[in-house]
């Protein structure tokens, strides 16, 4: 096909041979040997010589040569992006092997704080990754810009420590009671190394960080409330059976009375000595894990009561009651024995 080229002062237009040009009556025909050549636009009808020029070009300078501009605003670098938040998600997932390797090339990184997310600090707080903290509160960075660090919602160190911590985390611990008692220790251990003045301090809500505490951690609270009540009711009944065969022992003494001295018969055997200590240690601490357990039913359960004292209450209680079980299993060993010699 033969084109014919029509130049302007600023550009070329390449026009086919086969073209549509209107008459006045307004029939469309086809023009192929027409010279000049017509071109309709919407100022009328313009007449354009074969290689001429034009003196109001209809196309601006540079029209088609112009490229699309990315906005940088919009569009930031990916891969610079992706790069800057590495140490960031090693420091998310606990990658405490990379951030040693980062820090030895760059030492600033750790004194470094992002608007979105603050230090790397900040985030081993937030998903408590404690080998991370560990690693840098012991290499001694713990810088004025890290401690007072507040984010745009006013949040400090410490309301970050009092958010609930990740799933993945918790789910390491199966019992609630644990998880709280975790997460409390967690909220100690941030609350020493910020300044006394931010423990109390609101944020933009109008809430301190044990204000956030309590509203992040109330489910997990209550369940572990509920956890605890559940283990001391079921220790109750198994201490309560124990202390009722070992009562009931204490006046069936193995082997019978003597019918003149009214004395037991085989009081003198050593088997009939350690049945008495057994019965008599089970009956004691069977006794006494009752009353720790209902202790432990009657507490207040505050969030600092996770801490230690229904913690130290449950071993406690824990530990006398195997004590009573096995006290109670050597007095019916020895029942057994004496009915086999005897």
């Amino acid at each position: 096909m033969k084109n014919y080229s029509v130049r302007s002062s600023s550009f070329d237009i390449r026009l086919s041979n086969q073209f549509t040009c209107l008459n006045p009556s307004g029939d469309a025909r086809r023009n192929k040997s027409a010279n000049p050549l017509r071109v309709r636009n919407g100022d009328g009808m313009k007449k354009l010589e074969q290689g001429g020029h034009s003196s109001k070009p209809s196309i601006p300078k540079n029209h088609q040569e112009e490229k699309p501009r990315r906005n940088i605003n919009q569009h930031p670098d990916t891969a610079h992006d992706q790069k800057s938040k590495r140490p960031a998600t090693a420091a998310k997932i606990g990658n405490v092997e990379f951030l040693i390797i980062l820090v030895r090339s760059f030492p600033d990184l750790l004194c470094q704080v992002d608007e979105s997310y603050g230090s790397l600090f900040h985030i081993a707080i937030t998903y408590r990754q404690e080998s991370v903290f560990n690693l840098i509160y012991e290499i001694g960075v713990m810088t004025e810009n890290i401690t007072t660090y507040i984010d745009k919602d006013g949040n400090n160190m410490l309301h970050f420590a009092a958010k609930l911590g990740p799933s993945d985390q918790l789910n390491t611990l199966s019992i609630a009671a644990v998880q709280m008692q975790h997460e409390l220790l967690w909220y100690n251990k941030v609350g020493k190394i910020v300044p006394p003045s931010y423990v109390n301090m609101k944020n933009s809500n109008g809430e301190t960080p044990l204000d956030i505490f309590e509203r992040e951690h109330k489910y997990l609270q209550e369940k572990g409330e509920k956890w605890m009540k559940q283990t001391a009711n079921n220790c109750i009944l198994v201490a309560t059976l124990i202390a009722t065969v070992v009562f009931a022992a204490a006046f069936t003494v193995p082997g019978g009375n003597d019918q003149i001295t009214e004395k037991p018969i085989l009081l003198k055997s050593n088997w009939f000595t350690i049945f008495f200590i057994s019965d008599a240690i089970a009956m004691v601490f069977s006794s006494t894990s009752i009353l720790v357990f209902m202790s432990i039913l009657t507490s207040r359960y505050r969030e600092e009561d996770f801490v230690k004292i229904i913690p130290l209450l449950l071993l406690f209680g824990l530990g006398v009651l195997f004590v009573s079980i096995a006290g109670d299993g050597s007095s019916i060993q020895c029942n057994l024995l004496f009915g086999i010699l005897h």
